[in-house]
């Protein structure tokens, strides 16, 4: 995953697709203190980190400022970089003083994170088995009324009029009502309840790999 402007040389030499966005945008009340800034990625679990910059802007002295090791930490369950709480850095300084460089109405504009970075499962079942049970749930509650179809039969009864003018038809089965309605019912309530508190933890998005 690429957001951003990130060198080539950077980027991991192998055969796995590369997905590019634009990087996220400089917040610059995300530090607060000595508190550690979280900044949300789009695409998770991350799994390794290559890179990680801010763009300054083409008249700022660099005009990118890449974040060595030590001053981010990944928050892997939270699909997020945790970014260190360092204005009392010369980098961070001067980062602090390009912001007050673009208040005051010069060029020196923060023109986004660069960041470059795996994500993935190599075995969701055994790294996410709650998300592997939602995925199966999911196939099962989309399979059952097929399912029930070829049991009962996909017509219940038909009828036609004298004249054959006219015709009714039932069936048996229906996408909410069949045979296994009560258990596709309980797979749908958990079903529901997973997604809205595994996304509002870990974000919108994930692979699979």
């Amino acid at each position: 995953m690429v957001l951003g402007q990130v060198p080539e040389s950077r980027l991991p030499q192998d055969d796995l697709p590369v997905l590019r966005e634009e990087g996220p945008d400089y917040e610059p009340d995300a530090w607060h203190g000595d508190r550690w800034a979280l900044m949300k990625l789009p695409y998770g679990p991350i799994r390794e980190v290559h890179y990680v910059a801010l763009g300054l802007g083409a008249n700022a002295t660099p005009a990118v400022l890449e974040f060595p090791r030590e001053w981010w930490q990944v928050a892997r369950r939270r699909y997020a970089l945790r970014l260190f709480p360092g204005w009392t850095s010369v980098q961070m300084v001067q980062l602090a003083g390009v912001w007050t460089g673009v208040v005051a109405g010069n060029r020196r504009i923060p023109h986004g994170w660069r960041i470059a970075y795996d994500a993935g499962f190599q075995d969701v079942a055994e790294e996410e088995p709650d998300l592997a049970w939602a995925v199966a749930a999911r196939a099962v509650i989309l399979l059952l009324p097929t399912l029930a179809m070829l049991q009962e039969g996909a017509l219940g009864s038909e009828s036609v009029s004298v004249d054959g003018l006219s015709q009714s038809r039932s069936y048996p089965v229906s996408a909410t009502s069949h045979r296994y309605s009560p258990y596709q019912t309980a797979l749908e309530r958990g079903l529901e309840g997973f997604l809205r508190t595994y996304f509002s933890i870990k974000g919108p998005r994930f692979f699979s790999a």
